[in-house]
């Protein structure tokens, strides 16, 4: 999406990687978090 608004192939693809990336580590974090809370254990 971001190449058909911006029409350059090197910033869609560090958005991409930057979305990964964001993605990766809040996942991360989230599961981290829900370890901590002991509901239905």
């Amino acid at each position: 999406m971001t190449f058909v608004v911006t029409g350059n192939y090197t910033f869609a693809g560090s958005v991409a990687l930057t979305e990964i990336a964001t993605k990766v580590t809040l996942y991360y974090f989230h599961e981290r978090i829900w370890s901590w809370i002991p509901w239905g254990r």
